[in-house]
Order: structure tokens, then C-alpha cells, then sequence
């Protein structure tokens, strides 16, 4: 007897070819996942729940009887294992039809298991706005791809871990179900405190969409950050035959979240939307939102990014603003990130004027200071070192953090003073990626200027070198170079 006062609680759309064992299993996938999926609601929901399944004697040419289709059509929620059988299947297209037709949950009432993946274009239309439980590990080429197995040993947590988070959704829609049924939702004893609220409660991060090798990190972060209590978007899949209408939903969910992640690889994508690909284009809407939430991206530390051999993949895994930290440090970085209180911006910082962290030593200080005063007459907000005091590093940080260019003046100072302020500015946790970071040579200058920057050993592309050799007469085309570059930069941020 069902719980939710429909015929059935569950019902599972799947092909037959998908239940089958493989060698080392005991069990097909569907029969698996529905043995632990009952018990598992059926714990949560405190009933013992019906979970209507059983044709998998049928055969595909069978024509659908009055019982199934009943059955589709009277159930509390169905769950589709999604795989290329199943969209061939017109039996089980037809079981959707009659949920949809009797059926009164809508979508929410729908659930997608992805058992491989499978292109959203290549989906029914009344499924292509759902995000997929995924149920599959990608294998080390990047492309192969098969169903978890918990038989096999790496496979038990990552199917643990997506089972319940399926578990617990389709234990609240039976919840609301059987709630809106007249049974009023059970109230805590007056003995016993309210359960606190998760820490996570009303957070929410924005995780990308990845390339194929990356859905299994994707997943992973994913489920972290939901067992956090933190709600992860989108809760449904963006267009892909309209560009800008992808764009738009990506901006929409950008302002319901509080931190936006995207996790980079040697793969480029799809280029049939965008030229560079759909990471690039991802990337590319966030920068030019003019959004303040903060935009985090990620790469696996361990990948030879010289062995990519797609031009625009490799330059998106070397932005400065891409960290290589171990994953378990980032994604515990990311909930960090998301739980935060919101921080008031920097009084000192007035909208809309550029500002300008001028960093020098001592040995350079009046170096930075000429390059400061040229800066100032030039309409820019000039940010100079603290003071040696006691909240000289606390000024320092707030300097770095909230600057839309960092300037470090490299003249008597050694260069190891130089590699280390970028290394530590680098570790300030910023709400927008640097506009522009550069270094302002200065004297004394040996006969080949090149020769100071062997010396400085730092190969980055992301820095903007400029020559000043005296501080008294700035060189204005240099100057003027690095302000345009600025002033570029930023016109993109």
C-alpha cells in the first residue's frame, strides 16, 4: 500500500538492457539501486513505501498494458534511468507520457538517474530542464564512461554519496505528498529542542557545468557541498539552442548564489556555440557580469597543462585567477567561501575611480612614490604601503584584496622580495579577479634590462613589466602603456 495516497509512491522508468549483471556483479544497476532505494526512504518517510517496478519480464515489444499504465499515471513520482537504451525505448516513453497525463507532481515529481551521459539536445523535451543524479564514472581517458557498481571498491562512495542525495529528494516530495493528503507533518516534542538548522541554510554556490573528464570532480564538489547544507545551482539545465537565453540563466542563478566555481581540464568542449568552447564561454559570461560574487576556479594540480594540446584549454588552466590547491583544500576553500557573512566593501575604496596598490621597499620607496604621484594626477586612487605598525599586515591584506591593480616597484629591492609579495598576495581571497597585476622596473638598470628579469625568475604571463628609470622623469609611454592595459582590463571585469 503506498504512503502518499496514490496508487504508488515510486515509479521506475528503465530499459530492460540496463538491469543486466556484468561480469563480477551479482546484480543489474536497477535492481541495486531500487533495492537500496527503498530502504533508504522507507526509513526516511517512516513507511514502508511502494515501488512500482516490476515488468522487467517484458519484452520490448510488448505492447504497454492497462496496468502499467495506471501504474505510471498513479504514482507519487517516477524516477527515469536515463542511458542511450532507454531513449531508444518507445515503451518507456510512453510510460512518461502517462505519468504526465494522470500524473498531478509535475516536474517535481520527476527524478533523473544518468546512468552514461548523455547530451541534453538528445533528451525528451520534458526532461532536458533536470539535472541528473549521475550514477557513472569516467575512466581515465577522459571519454569511457560505466555504471557505479558497489561491488567494486572505488565505486562505494561516490554511489553512497548520490544515492543519498536522490534518497533525501524523493523523501521530501513524498513528505509534501503525503502531507498534502491531510496528514499534518509530525511536530517535535515540547521535551526535545527544534533540530538547529543546517550551518549551510540559504547559502548557495553556483558550480558550472564541466567537460566530460571533469563530471566526476564536478559531482564531488557537489556532494560536499550539499551534505554542508549548501544549496547547489542550477537546480535545472540551461538552454542550449539559444546562447544568449544560457547566458541570461547563467546570470540569473550568479545573483541567488553567494560564490561561483568552475573546474577547468585538458579538454576544450563543444565548440558549436562558441569558438573557444563552452568552458570559455562560461567563463567569459561570469568576468563580464559585473557581478561582486566571488568567482573561484580550479584545476587538478597533478595535470601536465604542457600536454594540452588544444590551444584555448590550456590558456583557460593557467589564468591567474585558476588554483592548482589539492581538491579536498578547495573544496573546503568553496563552503568556506559560501558560509561567510557578507563583507562590507573597503570605505577607503570610492566607486567607479580605479585604485592603484603602488607596493615598494624601502630601498624603492621613493621610486613608488614618483609612480604613485604620476598615477594620482592621472585620476587614479593610489594605494601606498602601510605604515610600520601593528595592523600594518591588516592594511597590507585590505590593500590587496580590494585594489584593481597591484604595481610592485622592483628597483634596489631584491628579487626575492618581489616572487614573495606576489606569492602572498596571491593567497588573499578576493571577491573579483585582479584586473591587472604588474612590475615597474627601476634602476639601477644593468646594460640589457632583460638581464634584471632572468634575475627575478618568475615566468607568469599574466604581468605587465613596465620601465621606470627615474623617479623624478617618468617614462610616459610607459606609463600610458600600463594605464591602457589597466583601463582595458578592467573594461572586461
Amino acid at each position: 500500500m503506498a504512503a502518499t495516497g496514490s496508487r504508488h509512491d515510486v515509479f521506475i522508468s528503465y530499459a530492460h538492457s540496463d538491469d543486466l549483471p556484468v561480469a563480477g556483479t551479482e546484480r543489474g544497476f536497477v535492481t541495486q539501486l531500487v533495492a537500496d532505494l527503498k530502504t533508504e526512504v522507507s526509513r526516511k518517510v517512516c513507511n514502508d513505501i511502494d515501488i512500482w517496478w516490476d515488468h522487467f519480464r517484458l519484452t520490448g515489444g510488448t505492447r504497454v498494458t492497462a496496468e502499467i499504465m495506471a501504474a505510471a499515471g498513479d504514482c507519487a513520482c517516477i524516477i527515469v534511468i536515463a542511458s542511450p537504451a532507454y531513449l531508444r525505448s518507445e515503451w518507456c516513453g510512453r510510460e512518461r507520457d502517462a505519468f504526465y497525463q494522470n500524473g498531478a507532481n509535475g516536474q517535481s515529481g520527476i527524478f533523473l538517474v544518468g546512468m552514461e551521459p548523455i547530451d541534453q539536445g538528445r533528451l525528451p523535451v520534458t526532461l532536458r530542464d533536470l539535472n541528473a543524479y549521475v550514477f557513472y564514472r569516467t575512466l581515465d581517458d577522459g571519454r569511457a564512461t560505466r555504471p557505479l557498481r558497489t561491488e567494486f571498491q572505488q565505486d562505494k562512495e561516490p554511489y553512497y554519496n548520490r544515492l543519498s542525495l536522490l534518497v533525501q529528494h524523493v523523501s521530501d516530495h513524498l513528505g509534501k505528498s503525503l502531507n498534502g493528503r491531510g496528514k499534518s507533518a509530525p511536530h517535535p516534542s515540547p521535551k526535545e529542542p527544534r533540530a538547529k538548522e543546517p550551518d549551510g541554510a540559504g547559502r548557495s554556490v553556483l558550480l558550472l557545468d564541466v567537460t566530460d573528464d571533469l563530471l566526476e570532480r564536478r559531482a564531488q564538489l557537489k556532494d560536499y557541498l550539499e551534505q554542508e547544507g549548501i544549496t547547489v545551482l542550477p537546480g535545472r539545465r540551461y538552454s542550449r539552442d539559444d546562447m544568449d537565453l544560457h547566458r541570461t540563466q547563467i546570470i540569473e542563478d550568479l545573483g541567488r548564489s553567494h560564490a561561483c566555481v568552475q573546474i577547468v581540464g585538458g579538454l576544450t568542449g563543444d565548440r558549436s556555440d562558441h569558438p573557444r568552447g563552452m568552458a570559455w564561454l562560461r567563463c567569459e559570461t561570469i568576468r563580464t557580469s559585473g557581478s561582486a560574487v566571488p568567482f573561484l576556479q580550479w584545476r587538478d594540480p597533478d595535470l601536465d597543462v604542457n600536454a594540452i594540446t588544444d590551444a584555448d584549454a590550456r590558456e583557460l588552466t593557467v589564468q591567474p585567477s585558476v588554483r592548482t590547491d589539492r581538491f579536498p583544500d578547495f573544496r573546503r576553500a568553496v563552503a568556506e567561501l559560501a558560509l561567510k557573512p557578507p563583507e562590507r566593501a573597503d570605505p577607503r575604496l570610492q566607486q567607479g575611480v580605479l585604485s592603484v596598490f603602488v607596493n615598494s621597499d624601502l630601498l624603492d620607496r621613493d621610486l613608488g612614490t614618483g609612480v604613485a604621484q604620476w598615477l594620482e594626477a592621472h585620476g587614479f586612487m593610489v594605494l601606498e604601503p602601510p605604515q610600520a605598525t601593528q595592523d600594518a599586515r591588516e592594511d597590507w591584506e585590505a590593500s590587496v584584496k580590494y585594489c584593481d591593480s597591484h604595481l610592485l616597484v622592483y628597483g634596489q629591492t631584491k628579487p626575492a622580495w618581489v616572487r614573495t609579495q606576489i606569492l602572498l598576495s596571491n593567497k588573499v581571497q578576493r571577491e573579483a579577479p585582479l584586473d591587472l597585476l604588474g612590475v615597474a622596473v627601476g634602476p639601477p638598470l644593468p646594460a640589457q634590462s632583460r638581464d634584471k628579469l632572468d634575475a627575478l625568475a618568475l615566468r607568469y604571463p599574466g604581468i605587465h613589466y613596465l620601465q621606470v628609470e627615474d623617479h623624478q622623469q617618468l617614462n610616459p609611454a610607459e606609463m600610458e602603456r600600463f594605464v591602457s592595459r589597466l583601463r582595458e582590463a578592467h573594461a572586461h571585469v
